[in-house]
């Protein structure tokens, strides 16, 4: 999964990140992230645009694109369903699964970790604190996203509501697995929030309003990035 530290951006569905605009914001953020080569920046596009940001990332390089949701399903009869072939077939490296807005179970967790281990595609499944981050971590996904329900979309980041959980999350996945990466969310929005949560042990971080609601969020993003020098 390599050394270098993950910010990860959902775009969810909020407007200034998404159809017609998502090719635009897409390619803002990879220049930025261009002056930034020792960070993994991720993008996490709704699923109607992931072959526009696809299309951003191989032209401009420095980005990643992870599904926000998948099913452990393949080609056939899954209307609706966006499979790990179909989305390693467009360029798609990962996915986020389980995420609060979207939550799964642990059973369909386990089959869409298997069917990605066929294909070299990365899972980062999603988990609400440290005792959920443990159970998931025992279906050794690549990442695990702690994010408190509580404090997705706020103003107030985990680093600093929480910091305890952070680092208890850290602890418990690594008792069940080292080999899985933990990412932290929830309300980061700056720089220091990066920085913290790194401190804290965490191989980087998820977080979506910081980027996709700020005013200029090249700017934004540069922000966040100076966390991870």
């Amino acid at each position: 999964m390599g050394s270098r530290p993950i910010l990860a951006i959902n775009h969810k569905l909020h407007r200034p990140a998404c159809g017609t605009r998502a090719g635009k914001f897409a390619t803002s953020l990879a220049h930025v992230a261009s002056d930034f080569p020792h960070v993994r920046v991720v993008l996490c596009p709704a699923s109607a645009d992931l072959s526009c940001v696809v299309d951003v990332a191989n032209r401009v390089g420095s980005i990643e694109v992870w599904a926000q949701a998948a099913e452990g399903v393949g080609w056939g009869s899954h209307t609706g369903a966006l499979s790990v072939d179909h989305l390693v077939e467009l360029g798609v490296s990962g996915t986020l699964v389980n995420h609060a807005e979207r939550g799964v179970s642990e059973e369909e967790i386990a089959s869409l970790i298997s069917q990605a281990r066929t294909q070299n595609f990365l899972i980062c499944a999603c988990a609400s604190d440290d005792e959920a981050a443990a159970r998931i971590a025992a279906l050794s996904p690549d990442l695990i996203a702690v994010e408190p329900p509580g404090l997705i979309g706020g103003d107030i980041s985990v680093t600093s509501a929480d910091p305890d959980l952070i680092s208890q999350s850290v602890h418990a996945v690594e008792e069940v697995d080292s080999s899985v990466g933990l990412l932290c969310g929830a309300g980061v929005k700056t720089g220091d929030d990066v920085r913290i949560a790194l401190e804290l042990g965490t191989k980087g971080v998820l977080l979506a309003s910081g980027v996709t609601k700020a005013d200029e969020p090249d700017k934004a993003l540069r922000n966040l990035l100076s966390g991870l020098k």
